[in-house]
């Protein structure tokens, strides 16, 4: 990180600025915010070395983010049980809600992408700024902690929730899948990797879902947690002509 700093600074200049007001924080160390907004294609290039993008960050965010929702549901909906409470949650933090959260900071203003990764389109590119936005929590956290994570996290994703529990869009299939399983007595569902396709910055993923020792259904996605989805999804389309789950 501190090897990049000197280019993260002729970059940025005063604009993260914008960014720390949407976000609610003020960074005591910038070099935490800089390195989450730092795509792999952008580290690459200007110093070889993978481990200084965001990628790290990202899987810290992701940790930070499924314990802030867990807590927050859990305390907010009492009257839920533990499977409604788990698909809530799965709901916020599913890719798309993370996109929308995203697009309402415009953290794609502020991403360091490499000239090639720019051409191509990678500052709209969707699995990028999911990414970012994930990194930008663990960033939060790494400088002010778990609280001030929490703050940034109740200001710009929980105002969320309401609109997508109520879009079709962001429903949770693999866990409606796996209820109407074993609800039957079943197995639990299991999820395959078929094939990966496209670079490795913006790869396609197909999966396969199966019980009762064959295939029930195939989907594709940006990420294997899309491509699950779709493979859900499929599945219970398929289920609906099969009389054992009328």
């Amino acid at each position: 990180m501190k090897s990049l700093s000197r280019f993260f600074r002729q970059k940025s200049g005063d604009r993260l600025s914008y960014l720390e007001k949407s976000i609610g924080y003020v960074f005591h160390n910038r070099a935490f915010l800089e390195q989450s907004l730092s795509h792999t294609s952008y580290a690459l290039s200007i110093s070889n070395n993978k481990l200084l993008s965001n990628e790290r960050m990202e899987f810290l965010g992701d940790a930070v983010l499924g314990f802030v929702m867990c807590d927050y549901v859990f305390r907010h909906y009492s009257d839920k049980g533990e499977g409604e409470l788990s698909r809530m949650k799965s709901l916020i933090i599913s890719r798309k809600a993370l996109k929308e959260a995203a697009d309402h900071i415009r953290l794609s203003d502020y991403l360091f992408l490499s000239r090639s990764e720019e051409k191509t389109g990678g500052r709209e590119r969707f699995s990028i700024n999911t990414n970012a936005f994930e990194a930008v929590i663990a960033a939060v956290y790494l400088d002010g902690g778990l609280k001030a994570a929490e703050k940034f996290i109740y200001r710009c994703v929980v105002p969320l929730l309401d609109s997508i529990l109520e879009n079709a869009d962001f429903c949770n299939y693999k866990s409606q899948l796996l209820e109407r399983v074993q609800k039957k007595g079943q197995e639990v569902p299991v999820y395959s990797v078929m094939s990966e396709k496209g670079p490795e910055h913006e790869k396609i993923f197909e999966i396969s879902v199966g019980f009762w020792g064959k295939e029930q259904g195939s989907g594709s996605g940006k990420s294997k947690k899309e491509a699950e989805q779709s493979a859900a999804r499929a599945a219970l389309e398929n289920l609906k002509t099969d009389d054992t789950f009328s």
